[in-house]
């Protein structure tokens, strides 16, 4: 297995499943009431199909029958989470839709069959995730601060949750990226009770951090990938690494402290470069802009960010020696 995954897909399977509707029509009609029966004799078809650990996937039934449409966290619906997992779409596909198909007692064609082994599948995500572990003596907090601070010069579409997610272009219709910490991730929504190794995996993912690249369909049409057979793993690897080049990011950044409240992401990135010793007026060149910033930052914090200040010796986090050197590979779990 490896620590660099495919984590979130949605596809769709053409399975002819019209005599299924029909059954669960008729169940229907003689009082019978559950989730799979509702859904399939209502007019949403959209239902839940459990799969690995208590994990599930969505599932609609399209075309009058025709297409089951799949959307689901592939590592987890097949292993129980997703530390680790697999970059072979093909396969992922193939053991999803089988899980599917036989929840519903569902037995495609030959013909079916053979065209999901072939990957002649329309793709509409699909999630590439990978990971790099923080020495000890940086945490995810500080890496996450470090980050922030940087893509608050460098990229206008950025966004956080809670100081504990990062996402750069979250609404995007083509790749957005997430950057969180995978430890403190299990740590909220700890992983199932009855996982084999639950608590390897769970040291494991300590001080690792996650990013992931989400490839929408829009953006899977524009480089011909729309299709589970065209799915080639390292375009997409090739994908991942040139957006994160394109963050710009700088060799160091300063550890930042914590943000004053009330200020902007930018403006607490402002009072970190000027205990840096840095010039703001050389960042913010609009003389207007830096202005309204200095009012507000003398106003919340008592610094007068006006004046250069001398450099104070700060702890720094190279989160572009980090983001640039993000592997694909295998995991170790000792």
């Amino acid at each position: 297995m490896r620590n660099s995954l495919i984590d979130t897909v949605k596809f769709s399977i053409k399975v002819e499943h019209g005599s299924l509707i029909d059954e669960h029509k008729r169940l229907q009609a003689q009082g019978v009431s559950n989730r799979l029966t509702n859904a399939m004799a209502g007019s949403s078809r959209k239902f839940k199909v459990p799969g690995a650990y208590g994990m599930e996937a969505t599932v609609w039934s399209k075309k009058n029958g025709q297409i089951l449409q799949i959307e689901c966290s592939a590592a987890k619906f097949l292993r129980g989470h997703n530390v680790f997992g697999s970059e072979d779409l093909s396969h992922i596909v193939l053991n999803i839709s089988k899980q599917v198909c036989q929840y519903l007692k569902i037995e495609p064609t030959p013909r079916e069959k053979q065209a999901i082994k072939t990957g002649d599948v329309r793709l509409f995500r699909a999630d590439l995730a990978a990971h790099f572990r923080l020495p000890s003596k940086f945490t995810v907090r500080s890496f996450q601060l470090a980050l922030k601070m940087q893509l608050a010069f460098t990229q206008r579409s950025f966004s956080t949750y809670a100081d504990e997610t990062l996402y750069v272009n979250q609404h995007s219709d083509m790749r957005p990226i997430k950057i969180y910490g995978k430890g403190e991730e299990i740590s909220f929504r700890p992983l199932p009770q009855n996982l084999p190794d639950r608590e390897a995996i769970g040291s494991y993912a300590k001080n690792l951090m996650r990013i992931e690249i989400t490839l929408r369909s829009r953006f899977l049409r524009r480089i011909r990938m729309s299709q589970v057979k065209d799915w080639d793993k390292q375009k997409a690897r090739r994908v991942f690494k040139d957006d994160i080049l394109a963050l710009n990011l700088l060799d160091k950044s300063l550890l930042q402290g914590e943000p004053v409240l009330g200020l902007s992401n930018l403006q607490n990135s402002i009072i970190a470069l000027h205990a840096a010793g840095v010039d703001v007026s050389t960042v913010i060149p609009n003389a207007r802009q830096l202005k309204t910033h200095i009012k507000a930052i003398r106003e919340k914090a008592g610094v007068n960010v006006r004046v250069p200040s001398e450099a104070r010796s700060l702890a720094t986090v190279p989160v572009k020696r980090y983001l640039e050197g993000l592997k694909f590979g295998h995991y170790t779990l000792n």
